[in-house]
């Protein structure tokens, strides 16, 4: 369905029933539906809303992305909960995603009554660290396209899936590419989603100064094998500056731990939603 949201509208989708959880997809420059169907069991424990960023997926909004920025994103989302329900939600956020999930707990604590933080960090900062740990992986032709996409921006949606298409093998523990295909089959890609994100957006953001402002109860997944946010980098970090946080740290997965170990991340999270509920 499409909801009004300022001066454009947003595509959602919402599954289950329980507490409500929104959730924010990673990217930028994707679309929620990578996140299914790999969430959708945790429909059992919460009530799952997803949507697709301004600008992203099936929702509205490429036009405005030069002139957006998080406070844009966060205050879009705020909208959509609160035509969606009344209650306080859990924020999931994924990758990027998560950026977003820790700048609205700080723009609307009242509205949060958790995190779900998956696979992110409080900041960029580490990037550089992070693409050297890219290198370690042997994979030379997804590293080169990496560099290049780190580089310049996208010119088409077309070249952006390309592009993502090629790096993916590097983002799992174990490339199976009949799998990560499937994954992002259905994937409507925004090359401007991306360029906003990663050629502006990106070099605003640093909140870790502002963790300890968080009192939402957490739970920081990580991927063991994730290069971009590995756990000495990024959710250790996490873990120790939210006040109320705990990591599980998932051993036979990069980026993605809800596809690589499904059904471990299911019982863990929908047990931990269950216990918040």
């Amino acid at each position: 369905m499409l909801l009004p949201v300022g001066d454009t509208q947003l595509f959602c989708d919402v599954i289950g029933n329980g507490s409500p959880v929104l959730a924010f997809h990673g990217g930028l420059g994707l679309d929620h539906q990578y996140l299914r169907p790999w969430l959708d069991p945790l429909a059992d424990s919460a009530q799952i809303i997803f949507f697709d960023l301004r600008g992203h997926g099936r929702s509205g909004g490429r036009e405005t992305l030069a002139t957006s920025d998080h406070a844009t994103l966060c205050a879009d989302a705020d909208c959509v909960r609160d035509q969606l329900t009344t209650e306080p939600v859990v924020v999931f956020g994924h990758s990027y995603g998560g950026f977003l999930a820790l700048d609205y707990a700080l723009r609307y604590p009242t509205r949060v009554a958790a995190l779900v933080l998956c696979s992110t960090a409080a900041s960029a900062t580490h990037a550089p660290t992070a693409v050297g740990l890219a290198a370690s992986r042997g994979m030379p032709e997804a590293l080169a396209e990496l560099h290049r996409a780190l580089a310049e921006p996208s010119r088409s949606d077309d070249e952006f899936a390309a592009s993502w298409r090629s790096v993916l093998p590097l983002y799992f523990h174990r490339n199976d590419p009949e799998r990560t295909a499937s994954a992002f089959a259905k994937t409507i890609f925004s090359a401007e989603g991306y360029n906003r994100a990663f050629f502006s957006w990106l070099a605003q953001f640093d909140l870790r100064g502002r963790l300890g402002e968080i009192d939402a109860p957490t739970l920081v997944i990580s991927g063991a094998d994730d290069w971009i946010m590995p756990p000495e980098l990024a959710g250790n970090e996490l873990t120790e500056g939210l006040p109320h946080a705990e990591q599980i740290v998932f051993r036979h997965s990069g980026h993605f731990p809800f596809i690589e170990e499904n059904e471990r991340f299911t019982e863990i999270v929908g047990t931990w939603l269950r216990e918040v509920a």
